[in-house]
This record gives structure tokens, C-alpha cells and sequence, in this order.
């Protein structure tokens, strides 16, 4: 009983009735040390359901402080605990204050091992549901320890965590300078955002582990027709690409042409800033409490985590699974979640609504790399809705004409994909191009997507690719977006989340 979610209330209301900031700490580290030591139970306990032939392992620091680790304790590690049930494998709590194996570079931290192997958890721990894909996919392929080489990228190390920082700097807008050489501009303006880094420094080559984090950077300039520099950013989590967790466009860095270098270093320390605040504070699954390089680096055994014992006919014996070349996008379930959604921009985001007929396929070249893939994504106008009758009626007859265009698509012509290769369980981020069309008008079209291979429900193969991207409504489609102020009252942001079968 001592394990389950009413002993963290408990804990809690302990913490609530203290009124000294030392003893509620105190009383926290008590519990948590004391369910790490409940959770370290002998190879021949079962709780419920579950198999000590297969572990999901949760490592925390009983010394850490704030937001994160509060979470952990009152919320995240009961719902971790109950979907361990539901799975058929116990949870371990393993604390790293004193000693941790050299793989584990932060907490929390989820790793998954069997007696195949082990493999680190590559998303946010507040999300059960990517957990549960997770380890789905494990039982289904041997693990794989994860990590990869990353090349010219600014890094900053914490304890024995190195974050990196890939930076994208888009090609410069408004009121060109003449005789402005892009490729130029581009490297002066890295070179200035690495100049303006206090933590993060370039690194040539770096090898990150899967324990490693990373943030992205964007920084987008615009030159107006005064010759006055403005750069606006975005942070985005290595685990979506797709909705930032920061963007600073309300707060642009702003200066004279001459000053542009100065302009893009403020940029810099802003999003470094940024960087640290989401690693500290951030509770979607993003903050992280990094090992300190002072903690003890042991093997797995020395831990007390050694790989379980093979068990006849567990799902530790479960046959490989290989990835197919073609895909084509499962048919969507009776209340699924919508497939595609779009929105306008703040202030206008109460503006929302969702295309609820899509299909599409992709192929590859090879079934372990994106590069070269082709394909498409289509879909049904008519299923367009933003939830009221009168609303859908006037956008379906009088601004999309979806009795005239009844479908739109995006036809994918080239592919920037990682050189590491598609395998279940890791997340590949692609920039992708290809042409939209809708209705009669085709434009070409940029597309952040991530792809991951996964395991379903009835241990087929799918893959789970979430894309995002924008378009202007006016020019070339002559549609009118609501009242409000320019340029978000033009702007229709697209967000894509479908799960592909094998297409034989």
C-alpha cells in the first residue's frame, strides 16, 4: 500500500502542515527515498500483474529541489507506477544522489530492460501514453542504447549532461540591402549568436548519449524599409518540432543594419536564457535535474539493475520486427483524435478547427533512411469543421468552395533528414519541401515534420509523424481570415499527427 498514489497525498499533506521551508524538504526526501527503497524490491517480487522479467526504471535525485522533482513525487511517478501495472511490468524508483551508471546523465529519467537488453526512454516522462508506445516497441525489437554523433552544434555541459543547441537562422525579409550575399549574412550571423552564448560554445564533433537533451533555436530576420534590423526567436524541445516552447516575437531584438551583430548576440543570450528557464522549470516534461559529474559512476550490476532473466515465452523471446519501405496512413477510428488541425496565430487562436478526412503514403528509397522518401498527404475539404453549423456552412460554400475543390494535398518533392538511421523507438526530425495545392492554387511549401517507428496495439509496425506549417490565406488563395490585426489574421497554421501501416 505504501506504494501507491495515496502515500504521495499523505506525503503531501505532511508537507502542507509544516510550516518550516528545512522540514517540508526534509519530510519530501523522506518520502522519496523511502519509495526508492519500497520500489528496489528483490527480483521475485510481483506486484499485481507484473513480471520481474522486464523493468521500467525510473531514476530520480532525492536531493533535487523544486518544480520538476515536486511533480515526480505527487503526480508523474503514481500515473508511471499505474501504467506499469496495466503493461505487465513492475516500476523501480532508483535514486541517484550517491552513485548512478554512466549512461544516466539527468533525472528523471526512464529506461526500459529486459533480458535483451535496455534502452533509454526518448520523450517527455509526463506523457503515459508515448511511455506506453515505448515500451510496446522495445518488447518488439531488440533495445538499443540510443545516441549519435552531432557535428558543428553549440553545446553546454551540465554535471554529466551536455545540451545542445542547433541553431537555425532563416533567410533575411523585408527590404533586401543591395547586393546582399546570403550565404554571407548567414555566417556573420552565426558566428555573432555564437559570440553572444555565455553557456553554450561550438563544438566541431560531440558524441551525445541518449541521456542527452537538446533544444532547437530559430532566429528569423527582418530588415525594414528604415534599414532597421529585427530578430524574433523560437525554442523548440527535441521532443516536438511542431509547437515551440517559447517564441519571443512579441519581444524582437532590434538595431541599425551596422549593429547587427550586436542584435543577433542579444538574440542568443535571450534563447540561452530561455534554454535554462525550460531546464529548471519546465513541468510538460522538458525540465530535467542534471547529474551532478561528482555522483559515482558504476556499471548496471554494481547499481543493483542488472538485465532481468530470459523468460520462455515472455515477451522478452518476441520476434524482430522489420520496417517497411511503404507506408500509407491508417484509417481513422470513430472519435479519434483529429489528424489535422489549424488555428490562426495569437490573438486570434480561439479561431480553431480540424480536417477530419485524411489520407496519404510515403515511400523510401530504403526502409532505414528518409533520405529521398516522396509522398503525399491528402485531404477531404468538406470534412474541414470549426465545431459550429452556420460557421462550417459559410467557410465550406463561400471561402474554401469545396463543391468545386474538394480536395487539397501537399505532394513531397525533397527531404533534409538526419544521418542517423529510421529505427523504432527514435525520433527523426526532417525539413521537408514539396508543392501545396488548394484550391487550383499550388505553392510551394516548407514542413517541419518528426517521424517515429513504433509498435501498435496488435504488434504491427507503424510510424508516427507529426508535421507543421503555415500558409498566407490572401495571396494566392483569396481567402479572408477573421478580423484583427495583420499579420496573424492572414496566417493559418497546420498541424498534422497521423500514424502510418505498413503499405503492401
Amino acid at each position: 500500500m505504501f506504494r501507491s498514489p495515496a502515500f504521495f497525498v499523505a506525503c503531501a499533506r505532511w508537507e502542507a502542515r509544516c510550516q518550516n521551508g528545512a522540514v517540508m524538504h526534509v519530510l519530501r526526501t523522506a518520502c522519496l527515498l523511502l519509495v526508492c527503497v519500497l520500489s528496489a524490491v528483490p527480483p521475485g517480487f510481483a506486484a499485481g500483474a507484473a513480471t520481474t522479467h522486464e523493468e521500467l526504471i525510473l531514476f530520480v535525485r532525492s536531493s533535487a529541489e523544486g518544480a520538476i522533482i515536486d511533480g515526480v513525487e505527487t503526480t508523474h511517478r503514481p500515473a508511471l507506477e499505474s501504467l506499469a501495472g496495466e503493461l505487465g511490468l513492475r516500476l523501480r524508483v532508483v535514486d541517484t544522489a550517491e552513485q548512478a551508471p554512466a549512461e544516466v546523465h539527468l533525472t528523471p529519467l526512464l529506461v526500459y530492460q529486459s533480458a535483451r537488453g535496455r534502452a533509454v526512454f526518448q520523450g517527455r516522462y509526463v506523457d503515459t501514453g508515448k511511455v506506453a508506445h515505448f515500451v510496446r516497441t522495445q518488447r518488439a525489437v531488440p533495445p538499443q542504447p540510443g545516441g549519435y554523433t552531432a557535428k558543428n552544434v553549440a553545446v553546454a555541459s551540465l554535471g554529466r549532461a551536455q545540451v545542445s543547441a542547433p541553431i537555425k537562422i532563416t533567410g533575411l525579409s523585408g527590404h533586401l540591402p543591395e547586393g546582399l550575399d546570403a550565404d554571407s549574412f548567414t555566417a556573420e550571423a552565426r558566428a555573432a549568436i555564437l559570440a553572444g552564448f555565455q553557456r553554450f560554445s561550438e563544438r566541431e564533433s560531440i558524441e551525445l548519449g541518449a541521456a542527452d537533451r537538446a533544444f532547437y533555436m530559430d532566429f528569423h530576420p527582418y530588415l525594414d524599409e528604415a534599414g532597421r534590423l529585427w530578430v524574433s526567436t523560437a525554442l523548440f524541445s527535441q521532443f516536438n518540432c511542431i509547437e515551440p516552447v517559447f517564441v519571443g516575437e512579441d519581444t524582437p531584438h532590434t538595431g541599425s543594419w551596422d549593429e547587427r551583430d550586436r542584435v543577433f548576440a542579444a538574440a542568443a543570450r535571450q534563447l540561452e536564457n530561455e534554454v535554462m528557464a525550460q531546464i529548471t522549470g519546465s513541468t510538460r516534461g522538458d525540465g530535467f535535474d542534471p547529474v551532478p559529474a561528482t555522483v559515482a559512476e558504476v556499471s548496471w550490476e554494481q547499481a543493483g539493475l542488472p538485465l532481468p532473466e530470459r523468460a520462455q515465452g515472455s515477451s522478452a523471446a518476441a520476434a524482430n520486427l522489420e520496417l517497411p519501405a511503404r507506408w500509407r496512413v491508417e484509417p481513422s477510428e470513430p472519435g479519434a483524435a483529429p489528424r489535422l488541425v489549424f488555428r490562426f496565430p495569437a490573438p486570434l487562436d480561439r479561431y480553431t478547427g480540424e480536417v477530419g478526412q485524411v489520407d496519404g503514403a510515403l515511400a523510401l528509397e530504403s526502409p532505414d533512411s528518409l533520405q529521398g522518401a516522396k509522398g503525399w498527404i491528402e485531404t477531404d475539404t468538406s470534412s474541414v469543421t470549426m465545431g459550429e453549423q452556420t460557421l462550417d456552412a459559410a467557410i465550406h460554400g463561400k471561402m474554401i468552395l469545396v463543391k468545386r475543390f474538394p480536395d487539397a494535398r501537399f505532394e513531397l518533392a525533397e527531404v533534409s533528414a538526419p544521418e542517423e538511421p529510421l529505427r523504432f523507438g527514435n525520433l527523426s526530425r526532417v525539413a521537408a519541401k514539396g508543392t501545396f495545392t488548394m484550391m487550383g492554387q499550388e505553392i510551394p511549401l516548407d514542413v517541419a515534420a518528426q517521424l517515429e517507428p513504433i509498435v501498435g496495439d496488435d504488434g504491427k509496425p507503424r510510424l508516427h509523424v507529426q508535421a507543421g506549417f503555415e500558409i498566407r490565406l490572401m495571396e494566392p488563395f483569396g481567402v479572408e481570415g477573421p478580423d484583427g490585426p495583420a499579420p496573424a489574421n492572414d496566417t493559418l497554421q497546420f498541424h498534422l499527427d497521423v500514424l502510418m501501416l505498413p503499405d503492401s
